[in-house]
């Protein structure tokens, strides 16, 4: 769910703070579409029959892309943030394959659905509160350090191998006081 929140956060708010970072409206619009670009080589290396990497250490590496990603974005320079781009998007892309790979070789076959039905609830109210609590505080303290905190969240999100309930809580936590913050700001 922590996955969700980080993702939906960058990925909504990514034109506004490569705007704020200096981008003219089109060059950020044009930037923010490598995203979608980006994620291709992640899911066509999970393609490849030689690539046999442990589930969780794709996870891991995937986020590790991610973080590196978000901390380019926290420099804030034109070049540091067409990189952030680029990591980020990298790495969302091979965690889109790869958690569903982890989650069928933690849990089996017989009960990987049901594992992924039980954290959908938790992720779609991440994905919710992600890009409104980004967006809200990026308006009251700019960008570095929305995209400071969502590293922070995304570095903490391998816990979630090891303590999958731990983390589908702390999320669902997170997810609901961000809600609660964004609407005391009156933003929903």
């Amino acid at each position: 769910a922590v996955s969700a929140m980080v993702n939906a956060a960058v990925a909504s708010n990514l034109v506004a703070a490569l705007i704020d970072g200096g981008f003219a409206p089109t060059a950020a619009a044009t930037v923010a579409g490598l995203f979608g670009w980006m994620q291709l080589p992640g899911r066509l290396l999970m393609t490849s029959p030689r690539f046999t990497p442990s589930p969780a250490g794709l996870v891991v590496f995937s986020f590790v892309l991610q973080v590196i990603g978000l901390g380019a974005l926290i420099v804030h320079t034109h070049t540091a943030l067409i990189a952030g781009v680029l990591l980020f998007a990298a790495g969302t892309g091979l965690t889109t394959l790869a958690r569903p790979y982890w989650v069928l070789q933690r849990y089996g076959p017989d009960r990987a659905g049901q594992a992924n039905g039980v954290t959908a609830r938790t992720q779609q109210l991440a994905r919710a509160a992600g890009p409104v609590t980004a967006a809200a505080l990026a308006d009251a303290a700019g960008y570095r350090p929305v995209f400071a905190g969502l590293a922070a969240l995304r570095a903490m999100s391998p816990t979630g191998l090891l303590y999958p309930k731990m983390t589908v809580v702390g999320a669902g936590l997170i997810g609901g006081s961000v809600i609660l913050a964004a609407r005391a700001h009156g933003v929903v």
